[in-house]
């Protein structure tokens, strides 16, 4: 489930009502008008943002709507208006199409990979350990024997 892409709703809802507005609207003034009336407040500066009646804020971009390309379809006809309309719609579903949603494929040579893969991992568990700061066993014995000899000796 995680790697199928989550369909927001909200997101789909905005764009629609986007286009509604667009091919309504003569200009900005009214573009802004109907999105009013449809319960969204819209937020003008560099860029363009709304929020919608449950406070989400969506900007223009994320919904394909950037402030640049809501200009360029206010500047057209009608018919105009339909034709980038329809096309962005088009592009849309041509990159969900791109978009492969299930598992891709295992490549053709997985079997060259995973003996690749598998012998490095066996390297890197056969790999001796360093362990810093720990005197090694056979040194500690030593110690020991010449400490017990000395101890002997006295």
């Amino acid at each position: 489930m995680k790697k199928e892409p989550r369909i927001d709703t909200r997101k789909e809802a905005i764009k629609n009502d986007i286009r509604k507005a667009l091919l309504a609207s003569k200009s900005y003034v009214e573009f802004e008008k109907q999105m009013k009336q449809m319960n969204y407040e819209v937020i003008k500066g560099r860029g363009i943002a709304f929020i919608d009646s449950k406070k989400v804020y969506v900007k223009g971009s994320e919904v394909g709507y950037s402030l640049s390309i809501i200009e360029k379809i206010l500047a057209t006809t009608d018919l105009q208006k339909m034709r980038l309309i329809q096309r962005q719609i088009a592009e849309e579903k041509a990159v969900k199409k791109s978009k492969p949603i299930k598992q891709k494929e295992p490549p053709k040579n997985i079997a060259k990979e995973f003996r690749q893969d598998f012998s490095k991992a066996v390297e890197i568990l056969l790999r001796t350990e360093e362990t810093f700061n720990q005197t090694p066993y056979e040194l500690i014995n030593k110690k020991r024997k010449k400490k017990h000899q000395r101890s002997h000796h006295l």
